[in-house]
């Protein structure tokens, strides 16, 4: 395969999805093969609020009683020290938009999986809850 035809390849496509939620648009990130690699705009920027990077891998998620809807996740960073991440999925999304969000959260917060992202960071102690991952 030549250099260009890599390049093209390994590109990935980014979907801007109008949702009419406070956050206003839900970013879904897909490669070639349109297997989503990263979500962003999950969450407001409140006032008040900071944003916050991680880097680690996935050491356990959390669901809903729907044993499908992640509701948070435990990120264990290089030092061994771990933080807990809300996920809060907007539920005024539109269908596409919803399906492509669970579904890609469920493959992106895959246990053992390294993850990169942004939490929002609320309050002193602070909450985090999920703003972007990849």
């Amino acid at each position: 395969m030549s250099q260009s035809g890599s390049i093209a390849f390994c590109s990935a496509v980014v979907i801007a999805l109008m949702t009419g939620t406070a956050s206003g648009k839900v970013q879904i990130e897909q490669d070639s093969l349109h297997q989503i690699i990263g979500i962003s705009s999950l969450v407001n920027n409140e006032a008040g609020c900071g944003l916050e990077t991680f880097v680690g891998r996935v050491a356990k998620r959390i669901f809903a009683s729907d044993a499908l809807t992640i509701t948070g996740f435990v990120v264990e960073h290089a030092d061994g020290t771990r933080n807990f991440i809300n996920v809060y999925i907007p539920n005024s999304l539109d269908q596409f938009t919803q399906g492509a969000v669970f579904n890609g959260l469920q493959r992106l917060l895959k246990e053992g999986r390294r993850v990169t992202g942004r939490a929002q960071a609320c309050g002193s102690a602070p909450v985090l809850t999920l703003e972007q991952i990849r």
